[in-house]
C-alpha cells in the first residue's frame, strides 16, 4: 500500500480503523522516493491498531525525479 498517498490524506485513521475491524493486523507501506520513504516511516512510528511496516526505496517509475543524495537518505532511513 502507498499510505502516504494523497488518496489517504483525509481519512487514513478511518482506513486503518476499518482495516483493523476487518482483522488486518499489518500493512506494508511502500515508499516510492526518498521523501515518500521518510513519510511512510513517520506513519509507521505513529501506527495504532494496525502495524505499518515500511519498504523504503525508489520505485523505477520515480527514478527520473530522484535527486543527488536521495539514495543516501534512504540508506539512513533503513539504518
Amino acid at each position: 500500500a502507498h499510505l502516504d498517498s494523497d488518496d489517504f490524506r483525509n481519512d487514513l485513521p478511518a482506513v486503518l480503523a476499518r482495516a483493523a475491524a476487518a482483522g488486518v493486523t499489518e500493512i506494508l507501506s511502500v515508499g516510492t522516493s526518498a521523501a515518500s520513504s521518510a513519510a511512510v516511516l513517520e506513519l509507521a512510528r505513529g501506527s495504532g491498531p494496525v502495524r505499518i511496516r515500511v519498504a523504503a526505496g525508489v520505485h523505477p517509475n520515480y527514478i527520473p525525479e530522484a535527486a543527488p543524495g536521495d539514495w543516501e537518505r534512504i540508506e539512513a532511513l533503513a539504518a
